[in-house]
C-alpha cells in the first residue's frame, strides 16, 4: 500500500469512528431526555454517514433522529427522518437484486 492509500484509509477510519461517536452520543442524550443535544449529534452523524455512503448507518441514524425529533416535539422534521430509512433500505434491496 502506498503512502497516499494509507493516508486515505486512516482518514476514512477516522470518519467512521466519528460517525459512531456521534450516533452513540445521540443515543445517550436521547435516553436521558436531552433531545436537543441528541438531534445535534445525530445530524452530525447523519452527515458523515451520507458522505461515506454508509446506507445502513444512515438508516439507523435517521430512525434514531426521528425518535429524538419526536421527543423534542419537532413534528415537521419527523416525517422526513422516519420515511427516509425505509426508502434507503428499499433502495439497497433493489441495488442488491440488480447486482
Amino acid at each position: 500500500m502506498c503512502k497516499t492509500q494509507s493516508v486515505f484509509t486512516i482518514h476514512v477510519f477516522k470518519r467512521i469512528n466519528a460517525n459512531k461517536t456521534f450516533f452513540f452520543s445521540g443515543r445517550v442524550h436521547h435516553a436521558i431526555g436531552n433531545y436537543r443535544q441528541a438531534v445535534q449529534y445525530l445530524q452530525q452523524g447523519l452527515q458523515i454517514a451520507e458522505q461515506l455512503s454508509r446506507k445502513e448507518d444512515e438508516a439507523k441514524i435517521r430512525h434514531r433522529l426521528g425518535l429524538a425529533l419526536w421527543g423534542h416535539a419537532d413534528l415537521e422534521g419527523i416525517g422526513f427522518s422516519c420515511s427516509s430509512p425505509t426508502r434507503i433500505l428499499d433502495r439497497e434491496k433493489i441495488d442488491f437484486k440488480v447486482s
